[in-house]
């Protein structure tokens, strides 16, 4: 039996895929690279926002008008853990709907209905497609009650992964060669009663090559502990990626983020004490978000260096409580915004780079000519590129020459 897949969404949905990879492997099912050869055809979907929700319901109709009479469809993942009823009525072609929230995967070969999947908390084994880089989960769900967000809908209430079953898995991903291993979660920073940093300074004693890099910090979890050992400990790379999604108080309160402009003033003075990179996601366009709310933005990026931005409109979801708030910015205003703040900053990241010209950086080699410093997580942030061919998976020390608006040049 061959099989097509395609993994929509954010590193958590990735790892979900490659977990479904190794199951499907140990019941002798091939992977293929043309739909038109597999017998079944598998989609992992994400629907956090309406953006993503859109590109998986595209994808699977596009899958589903060339499907074959002996092929199989198979959708899984956050857009069936949200819309399961309404997909599996508007999309017959469907043969086997695949939940977030469950516990067991059905033998692909020999059942086709309705089952769900998600993982019992144990050690995950998986096919890592990334390579040199692989994803770690570490938890699960969120306990936190954004006003914008579907993720405890979605993922249910935060759990967490065994310290045991993560070193395990870490020395797995070693053993396959990975050379950078990233943590992973819905809030990482929340692991343990706030005491990631206990985690981490374990697992960085693990011997080998290689480098720790951590995404999704919730602000209000980060202790000082957990910001000397990111910012200090050698083998984990000096990179907070920390969501704040505004700065305004009013918004902030409104999106239920359960801190305030002060805190995050007084979070960026200690991490920016440290030479460390800085990553951070703004939703702009909010509900009730005036003028004056969206030039605090502003005004934050210009005084605090954030070296990583993303920028988001914000995305009414059904059965949040911020779509309940009425007074919603017009689709024009909300674009302008994103468009503005990426714009400043773009020139901020072009001069926070220069500071790098002339010095040399230990980065990670992911293509012949391509390499990725501290700074730079995968697919999301910026590049190192290389004058000449390297060894994928190399670590080496390069000097820096130029610099660009994201990236770096040898």
């Amino acid at each position: 039996m061959k099989c097509y897949v395609i993994s929509l969404g954010c590193p958590k949905n990735l790892v979900d895929t490659e977990n479904i990879l190794y199951i499907f492997s140990k019941q002798n099912i091939e992977f293929v690279y043309d739909p038109e050869k597999a017998d079944i055809l598998f989609i992992n979907t994400c629907a956090f926002i309406q953006k993503a929700i859109k590109e998986s319901i595209n994808t699977i109709l596009e899958i589903a008008q060339n499907k074959k009479e002996n092929q199989k469809l198979v959708v899984a993942g956050c857009l069936i853990s949200r819309f399961k009823n309404q997909i599996e009525s508007q999309i017959p072609e469907i043969d086997v709907f695949i939940d977030t929230n469950s516990a067991n995967f059905v033998n692909l070969n020999k059942k086709f209905n309705y089952c769900d999947f998600a993982k019992p908390f144990e050690i995950e084994k998986r096919i890592v497609t990334t390579y040199p880089y692989a994803y770690l989960r570490i938890s699960d769900g969120c306990h936190h009650n954004c006003s914008f967000c579907t993720i405890p809908q979605i993922r249910g209430p935060y759990r967490q992964k065994n310290p045991e079953y993560i070193k395990s898995e870490f020395i797995q991903l070693l053993e396959k060669g990975v050379r950078e291993i990233i943590l992973i979660a819905q809030d990482t920073s929340c692991y343990n009663n706030n005491n990631l940093s206990s985690l981490l300074k374990d697992l960085s004693k693990i011997e080998g090559n290689y480098w720790i890099r951590v995404l999704y910090l919730y602000p209000t979890s980060i202790t000082d502990d957990l910001i000397e050992t990111i910012a200090s400990t050698p083998r984990i790379v000096p990179y907070f990626d920390i969501p704040l999604q505004h700065v305004s108080n009013k918004i902030l309160k409104l999106m239920q983020r359960n801190y305030d402009k002060k805190f995050i003033c007084n979070l960026f003075d200690k991490l920016l004490k440290y030479d460390v990179a800085i990553r951070s996601t703004f939703i702009v366009g909010f509900p009730f978000e005036e003028e004056k709310d969206f030039n605090e933005i502003l005004d934050f990026i210009n005084n605090y260096r954030i070296d990583r931005l993303g920028a988001f409109e914000y995305s009414k979801e059904e059965n949040t409580k911020s779509a309940t708030y009425g007074n919603f910015i017009d689709y024009n205003t909300r674009r302008k915004r994103k468009t503005l703040l990426l714009d400043v900053q773009k020139r901020l990241s072009k001069k926070n780079l220069e500071r790098f010209i002339g010095k040399k950086l230990k980065v990670i080699i992911d293509g012949p000519k391509i390499a990725r410093s501290f700074l730079d997580a995968p697919e999301i942030d910026g590049l190192v590129k290389l004058k000449r061919e390297r060894q994928v998976g190399d670590f080496e020390d390069i000097v820096i020459s130029k610099s660009s608006f994201y990236d770096l040049y040898e």
